[in-house]
């Protein structure tokens, strides 16, 4: 449950264009998640867990974990150059980060 709370909150709010774009185009941006590492593993987990089958759950786990980790710490660098190179001289822009 706690990873895929983890999971949940990389979700993001969107406008109702962007969410039209998303579902016009879904199969080919789901394509491009389901083939990720941490996706995969979250989806391992997830049919290992129904399984019973925890031999590997602490293994499986932390690779899932370790990897939103990284996306995480993407987003977050990301956000900083945004700030640095498109914001620092606007003082009305208000991101919500």
């Amino acid at each position: 449950m706690v990873l895929e709370q983890y999971v949940a909150s990389f979700e993001r709010d969107t406008t109702l264009e962007v969410k039209t774009q998303i579902r016009r185009h879904g199969n080919i941006f789901n394509s491009m998640y389901a083939t990720a590492e941490r996706n995969i593993a979250v989806n391992r987990l997830g049919f290992l867990v129904d399984l019973g089958d925890f031999r590997t759950f602490r293994k499986d786990f932390q690779k899932a974990f370790d990897a939103f980790d990284a996306q995480f710490l993407e987003i977050v660098k990301a956000r900083k150059t945004i700030f640095k190179y498109d914001c620092s001289h606007r003082q009305d822009r208000v991101i919500d980060p």
